[in-house]
């Protein structure tokens, strides 16, 4: 792992992410269209099975009306 990065275990995202959807009053298709991505990516996010890219997770929180993570 390069210096400065941070290892986020994908449960911590997943769950930072619906919840943040959730507390925005948006279904996981409405988030799909926001974000532009398959609503199976939207679950995939959120069940920790796929974890997004740093740029997508940070779009999201926009998106849900979250502050960024740093």
């Amino acid at each position: 792992m390069a210096s400065g990065t941070t290892k986020i275990k994908s449960s911590s995202v997943a769950a930072r992410l619906r919840a943040a959807r959730v507390r925005a009053g948006m279904t996981p298709i409405d988030a799909a269209r926001y974000l532009r991505v398959a609503r199976t990516t939207i679950y995939d996010w959120e069940r920790g099975t796929i974890v997004p890219r740093a740029d997508r997770f940070e779009e999201a929180l926009r998106v849900y009306g979250e502050a960024s993570p740093v």
